[in-house]
């Protein structure tokens, strides 16, 4: 048997790319006899137990060879063919001068790799499919949010007014009796109409910024821009705080390191929420401490900002509590709403409105030391529409 294989078909093998793959190659009679198997004998070991003899049938050895001789003109190829279990082979049944030729070439890691592709491929496809299907049903759960969270918006702010009106009368009534009832020596009932009158302004503060929080989650949040002297609302705001400290025997200071701040154009309304809410969220997690307000104009290269610090002596936040601080319905824990109360939606309606008027409200703390709150509002409002479309 020769061992080396004949030029031309050597050259349809070169022409493949194939000559390196040891294939196994017989000569077959154009009525499907073997004739010779030249080349390598242990190229035909992956395919059947020895190479096919000579004057046999090639059917018999390689059954998918059945049929295809004479060999055509064109060389016919079936690829991939499984030639025998898990041997997979691309099979030539091609006419070289003259001369019919079977050649099995071994892909099998060829196909084990194309069809892990395949395999792979279908499963991307799979994902695809079922990534496209979680994306419809998250776009159905965002929309039913939304009109959930508009509709406990509209519910909020209809619910708020019909609880202010009548606790507003309460309140001014009460500010009625108690002023007759020191004119009629009732000391007694002074204190009685006191508790209700400050349970009823507690409860009314509530009621705001709930409609606040549901205002800003809706974008429903207007601002009133209008010029006011700064100094005026930090001294206003500290006599309004001043019962809260009192309440538990603190002391307030106010420091100017830059001296007065000066006017400012904003939302009046909004800057004394803010302050107000900083300083009594201050005193209600101090005890016998010290609260300290620094107040200061500071140039930026956007313009001046009104920079607020409010200093306590308090129970102070680890790192964890302070990330969550400014979250709605958040406080740092929940013993720190069962011993101090409140709904936990001041700072978050702090950081709302601070950044709704051009700025920032951040914080930082250590436990057993205390707090710092630090927020900066631009002294001059720019609404953000008439910077988005100039005239």
């Amino acid at each position: 048997m020769r061992t080396e294989l004949p030029i031309p078909l050597a050259a349809y093998l070169a022409d493949l790319a194939s000559a390196t793959m040891r294939p196994a190659c017989a000569r077959i009679s154009d009525d499907g006899r073997v004739i010779e198997t030249p080349g390598d004998p242990k190229a035909w070991n992956r395919f059947a137990p020895c190479a096919p003899p000579i004057g046999s049938d090639i059917s018999e050895s390689v059954p998918v060879a059945a049929g295809l001789f004479p060999a055509p003109d064109e060389p016919l190829v079936i690829p991939q063919c499984e030639v025998c279990p898990g041997v997979y082979a691309d099979v030539h049944a091609a006419c070289v001068s003259g001369q019919s030729w079977l050649v099995l070439i071994d892909v099998t890691e060829t196909s084990a790799r194309q069809q892990s592709i395949q395999s792979r491929a279908n499963e991307l496809e799979l994902l695809k499919h079922e990534l496209a299907r979680q994306n419809v049903l998250l776009a159905r759960a965002k929309q039913d949010a939304e009109e959930a969270n508009q509709a406990k918006t509209v519910f909020l702010a209809s619910m708020t007014h019909e609880l202010r009106t009548p606790l507003q009368s309460i309140i001014g009534y009460s500010d009625l009796l108690m002023d007759d009832a020191k004119d009629w020596g009732q000391q007694s009932a002074v204190d009685d109409l006191r508790t209700i009158n400050a349970a009823g302004k507690h409860l009314l503060t509530l009621i705001n910024d709930l409609l606040d929080t549901a205002k800003a989650e809706a974008g429903k949040i207007e601002l009133h821009p209008e010029r006011f002297d700064a100094d005026e609302l930090i001294d206003d705001t500290l006599r309004a705080v001043a019962p809260l400290a009192d309440k538990n025997a603190n002391a307030v200071k106010c420091e100017k390191p830059g001296g007065p701040v000066g006017a400012m154009t904003t939302d009046l309304t909004r800057v004394r929420q803010v302050l107000f809410n900083l300083l009594s969220n201050a005193c209600k997690f101090t005890s016998r401490g010290t609260i300290t307000l620094s107040a200061a104009a500071v140039d930026t290269p956007a313009g001046k900002e009104l920079r607020l610090e409010v200093r306590d002596t308090g129970i102070g936040m680890t790192a964890e509590q302070v990330a969550k601080l400014f979250q709605p319905f958040q406080q740092a824990d929940s013993s720190t709403t069962r011993k101090y109360g409140g709904t936990g939606l001041g700072l978050s309606i702090v950081r709302k409105l601070c950044r709704l008027m051009g700025g920032e409200a951040e914080a930082e703390s250590t436990v057993g030391v205390g707090s710092v709150f630090r927020v900066r509002i631009p002294m001059e409002y720019v609404d953000p529409a008439s910077t988005d479309n100039p005239t």
